[in-house]
């Protein structure tokens, strides 16, 4: 009689989705596997086994499992029970719970990006025949693949399996998405050369006095704030210098500008209001939850 798995996809989806399992694999899918689905229109997807069962679902025309990913089931009972409950406390889909408790690294996509880590070529690992020629295809192609495009032009529909073992060897990365809109912020950052000798600035600059100052500023704003560089945008803030006696002072490589990687979030500028001041009942509440806490292992 033929077996079926309910599974769980890393979608928003109400219901789990049932699907066949093949002949080949009857023996080893439990709950708690990962295995690769096909779902909607050319997309397979890593979903979760939840049940298996011998329950055709009537008038349904089924989809095989693609694949299985483990030997060993990543989730287990307690953990699927426990998405259960969070998925019905919370009235939140099982798949958001799924995409919620697990790494990106374990939910392969055939949407997501294979790319070759940056130590690929140092890494000293046995590779299978299908794995070399996944290798050999990321280095052709240069920029990072689609796992669909590299199971298509490969005519291999278990590619999954291999991209994940050659993830556990460290040579490639996955990525769920790249964005061609965004960018990294970049920022210029002003210090001076260091092939610049200090001490001849008097000599050189003494007929540039406005590049003089600059120069005068920088050393001791670094002095001062024990830095050695400073924002571009910053320096030629307030109007003291202008950006034609910066590049002045550029160009006679005397300092020099170089970009750093500006987080989204002004790190410097982050700070952390003061804990506000309990109330007496919340005093009271708080130090009874503390004190419950230290006398049990919770």
């Amino acid at each position: 009689m033929p077996l079926f798995a309910d599974v769980i996809l890393p979608l928003a989806l109400a219901d789990s989705y049932t699907y066949e399992i093949p002949k080949e694999l009857e023996n080893s899918i439990q709950p708690g596997h990962r295995v690769i689905v096909p779902f909607g229109r050319n997309k397979f997807y890593t979903a979760i086994v939840f049940k298996v069962h011998q329950n055709r679902p009537e008038n349904i025309s089924l989809k095989e499992i693609h694949s299985q990913l483990d030997s060993n089931p990543i989730v287990n009972q307690h953990q699927l029970k426990l998405w259960q409950w969070i998925s019905f406390y919370y009235m939140a889909p099982m798949g958001d719970v799924y995409n919620a408790a697990l790494p990106t690294q374990l939910k392969l996509e055939s949407k997501a990006y294979v790319s070759l880590s940056s130590k690929y070529h140092e890494i000293n690992a046995h590779l299978t025949p299908t794995e070399q020629e996944i290798v050999d295809y990321l280095q052709d192609h240069k920029r990072p693949q689609q796992i669909s495009n590299i199971a298509r032009d490969l005519n291999n529909r278990n590619i999954q399996s291999h991209i994940n073992a050659l993830s556990g060897k460290k040579m490639v990365l996955v990525s769920q998405t790249i964005n061609p809109r965004y960018t990294e912020r970049r920022e210029n950052y002003i210090r001076i050369h260091p092939a610049f000798d200090q001490e001849t600035a008097q000599d050189v600059l003494r007929r540039a006095k406005k590049q003089l100052e600059l120069y005068n500023f920088l050393k001791g704003y670094f002095e001062e704030h024990n830095a050695t560089s400073i924002s571009r945008k910053e320096l030629l803030l307030d109007g003291a210098f202008t950006a034609s006696i910066l590049s002045a002072l550029i160009n006679k490589d005397i300092v020099e500008q170089f970009e750093v990687s500006a987080s989204r979030l002004n790190k410097e500028i982050l700070q952390t209001d003061k804990a506000k001041e309990l109330t007496p009942i919340q005093q009271e509440a708080y130090d009874e939850v503390k004190e419950v806490f230290e006398e049990k292992d919770v």
